[in-house]
């Protein structure tokens, strides 16, 4: 008899360590994924800080470069629109303000290569093409100007800078009739360079 008493408690011993045990595991595994998933919530808490650490940079940036600019600081503007536009590579504007930041220290090929990106970002943009002849006429590029003077004047039918602009193109072109149409046109729309042009164009013609 007492032998079986003693294998009945033999087997509630191993069963009490059993579960003791499996117990045990489970706590630790409980644990263990408890602490995995706090380190998932810090990980995703970093990745959400460094995004908005790196919005606010970015938009410290543009920012940063508008002021530079308006201060006519165009060496710092081109620093710190080269960050905004390596953050935000569609940026329109930013672009744009760096083409004119070119402009104005005369580095001219590099302006046309931004401000061309720039209204091909915004087709819309009236000072994207307006800036863009204005850049190609200092280049040279009299052909390019005149394309750029079209889409400036499909925006704003009346600019009389664009007809005098695509006017003096015409003209270093030999395109005569087309010089004197514009220029005519820049005049009746009261620019008075177009009225001198005009008159220059036809002195030219006739020889004179």
């Amino acid at each position: 008899m007492w032998k079986v008493v003693a294998a009945v408690v033999a087997l509630l011993v191993l069963a009490c360590a059993g579960v003791l045990a499996l117990g045990g595991y489970g706590g630790l595994e409980y644990l263990r994924l408890e602490k995995v998933e706090t380190e998932q919530e810090e990980v995703a808490a970093r990745i959400e800080a460094a995004e908005e650490a790196a919005g606010d940079r970015q938009a410290a940036a543009c920012d940063l470069g508008e002021v530079a600019y308006a201060a006519r600081d165009f060496g710092a503007a081109i620093g710190h629109l080269d960050e905004c536009l390596e953050q935000e590579p569609e940026n329109a504007g930013g672009f744009l303000m760096r083409g004119k930041s070119y402009a104005q220290l005369e580095r001219y090929e590099r302006a046309e290569i931004d401000i061309t990106r720039a209204a091909g970002l915004d087709g819309t943009s009236v000072d994207a093409w307006k800036t863009l002849t204005w850049t190609r006429v200092r280049t040279g590029d009299d052909r390019g100007a005149i394309e750029a003077a079209d889409r400036w004047l499909a925006l704003v039918p009346n600019a009389a800078d664009a007809y005098l602009s695509r006017a003096d193109c015409a003209f270093r072109l030999g395109l005569t009739r087309e010089a004197i149409a514009d220029a005519k046109r820049a005049c009746e729309l009261g620019a008075p360079e177009g009225c001198a042009l005009q008159e220059r164009i036809r002195q030219s013609a006739r020889g004179g």
